[in-house]
């Protein structure tokens, strides 16, 4: 199962609580943004992405529907 969504990970709690989320999960998570892919369990690597803009979380394996489900926190629009 592969499965994505756009995100919005812009305060450093927001990044914490994702990583925390993210964690649980056995599903391979990447972070895209226009620049790059990064691993989305790295908060380091989520870190290093432009987090003005929106990013797209693609998530692939058994639970990654279950891990796309919860996202719902992350999907707010910030203005």
């Amino acid at each position: 199962m592969r499965v994505e969504r756009k995100v919005r990970l812009d305060t450093l709690n927001g990044i914490k609580d994702f990583i925390t989320l993210a964690d649980k999960y056995q599903c391979d998570i990447k972070v895209k943004a226009k620049h790059g892919i990064v691993d989305g369990k790295s908060i380091m690597g989520i870190a290093s992405l432009a987090l003005y803009q929106p990013l797209t979380v693609v998530a692939k394996g058994k639970d990654a529907q279950d891990f796309a489900g919860r996202l719902d926190h992350f999907q707010k629009e910030s203005q």
